[in-house]
């Protein structure tokens, strides 16, 4: 029993890691785009693009009528990259947080340690791997 909680701590660990780099790339998008990855051509800008992306929702670009049903809400994760990327995010954080819990480790310093690994993670990924040379 005791291994399966270190297993589960280990994936809720990844989990945490993995909504700290979604949060980089939402960021990254976001608010420095054009010092980004993304702005290279082989990245569909349409899709990555924050100045671009918004008409996918849209019908007609007129941001009046949704371009399917759910475009502006439920399936907004569909139309761009700072929407996917969240939808990453959050669905991370809610499995990753309940599995912290399990963690055999005291809690408080569970969460300290994640609050570190979120940290060291989202900057690893916002500074140096989605940012262009």
């Amino acid at each position: 029993m005791e291994e399966l909680k270190i297993v589960l701590g280990i994936f809720a660990f990844l989990f945490v890691a993995f909504a700290a780099a979604s949060e980089a790339v939402m960021d990254k998008v976001q608010f420095h785009y054009n010092k980004s990855i993304f702005k290279d051509a082989k990245y569909k800008q349409i899709f990555w693009d924050p100045n671009l992306s918004w008409v996918n929702k849209w019908k007609d670009s007129s941001a009046r009528e949704e371009k399917f049903a759910g475009s502006s809400t439920i399936f907004v994760f569909t139309t761009d990259a700072w929407h996917l990327f969240k939808f990453y995010r959050n669905t991370a954080l809610f499995i990753g947080l309940p599995l912290l819990f399990l963690n055999p480790i005291n809690i408080v310093w569970t969460m300290i340690i994640a609050r570190v690994v979120y940290g060291l993670v989202f900057t690893l990924f916002f500074d140096k791997i989605l940012k262009s040379e």
